[in-house]
């Protein structure tokens, strides 16, 4: 039978707590001071998968007999659809747990109208993941260090503008032995400050610029 095409709809919520812990010392290390965090997610996901595709149908020779073609067709259209079917019942389910664990370290340079930081943090892949199909709370077992530079500055009170560099550098996954390529992202922002709160936009562009191996 000639090859053919499936439509998979895939849907389902994600809820996701994060308590943050930061630090940031009092005493200065060459006018700014040390910030340390971490961010400590934890998640439950609900994956909800459907498959649907037309039984293609068989090419067979002309000495085989209608009534033949006609039964194993049936078989095989039954068997289609049961393995399209077990396929979306494989990647839908439910999970929860704790999430990747990210640690922070920087250093901070504060003035009246600027703000500086320059530092890091690295991922550690304490979600839950499994290799098999499924939903997942980690992304795999791999680390990823993700050095960062970002600056904000004040031209008045009320107004800030701010950018950001983030690299994200990965390690192997232990599980697969695959290795995702690394990232660039760019961030920009700008914010006024109403008597209701902030309002303003940000803009944010991520790169692969390796590719994986």
């Amino acid at each position: 039978y000639a090859a053919g095409k499936a439509q998979v709809d895939a849907r389902g919520p994600l809820t996701q707590w994060n308590v943050g812990l930061g630090y940031v010392t009092r005493d200065a290390y060459g006018d700014g001071r040390i910030a340390l965090g971490v961010n400590i997610p934890y998640a439950s996901k609900r994956q909800d998968v459907s498959g649907s595709a037309s039984t293609p149908s068989l090419n067979w020779s002309a000495a085989v007999p209608t009534s033949t073609q006609t039964a194993v067709a049936a078989q095989f259209s039954a068997q289609y659809q049961g393995s399209l079917a077990a396929q979306a019942a494989a990647m839908s389910g439910e999970v929860s747990g704790l999430g990747d664990v990210e640690l922070q370290a920087g250093w901070l340079y504060t003035t009246a109208k600027l703000r500086l930081l320059a530092g890091g943090s690295l991922v550690l892949p304490t979600g839950r993941y499994n290799a098999s199909t499924g939903p997942d709370i980690g992304v795999g077992n791999f680390y990823t260090l993700r050095p960062s530079v970002q600056a904000a500055y004040l031209p008045v009170p009320d107004i800030a503008l701010a950018g950001k560099v983030t690299l994200g550098i990965n390690t192997t996954n232990q599980d697969n032995k695959l290795r995702s390529g690394n990232w660039a992202g760019l961030e920009a922002a700008a914010g006024y400050m109403t008597r209701l709160g902030p309002v303003g936009l940000h803009v944010i562009h991520v790169q692969q610029y390796q590719d994986d191996s």
